[in-house]
This record gives C-alpha cells, sequence and structure tokens, in this order.
C-alpha cells in the first residue's frame, strides 16, 4: 500500500522499521535471526529496549527475553499508531 501511495519513505522512517523488517525475515522463514548483507549497514537496531546486533546472527528469534508476546504485541500496537497517524 506505501509503495503504491508514494508513501513507502514515511514507512520506512519509523523507529520501528528496520527492526520489524529483519524480525518479519525470521518469521517468515526458519525463525533463526539471519542477516542479509544489506542488514548489516542498519546494525544495531534497536525499538523498545530490544536490540539487534551482528553477534545474534543464526540466534533463535525466541531466544529467551528477546521478542515475548508482550514485546511482539506492544510493537504491532505500535506500527498501527503510526499507520494510522501518518499513512493516509
Amino acid at each position: 500500500y506505501a509503495d503504491q501511495t508514494n508513501q513507502a519513505s514515511i514507512v520506512k522512517s519509523a523507529p520501528w522499521y528496520q527492526f520489524l523488517r529483519i524480525v518479519r525475515n525470521c518469521l517468515s522463514h526458519d525463525l533463526q535471526i539471519s542477516f542479509r548483507k544489506s542488514d548489516l549497514k542498519y546494525l544495531p537496531v534497536t525499538w523498545s529496549g530490544l536490540t539487534l546486533d551482528r553477534s545474534m546472527q543464526n540466534s533463535p528469534l525466541q531466544m529467551k527475553d528477546f521478542l515475548s508476546r508482550s514485546k511482539a504485541l506492544e510493537l504491532m500496537d505500535e506500527i498501527i499508531e503510526y499507520v494510522e497517524k501518518h499513512v493516509g
């Protein structure tokens, strides 16, 4: 939607965007944190006290105390709020 309405830059500037992009890749593949070469320029990336850094390469996304259910819900709520406020 953002691409089709020329609002991709608004979404990509969101404070959670790079974090979400990497997490989404983990969720849609094998639940392992696997940084692509193009991801490395964004690392470390932090959202709400959670940081993804190079040392996490090939670690399970569901590692202890990282992306808990409550943090995932917080992320979704923040995305919805941001989109409702900034994307028309």
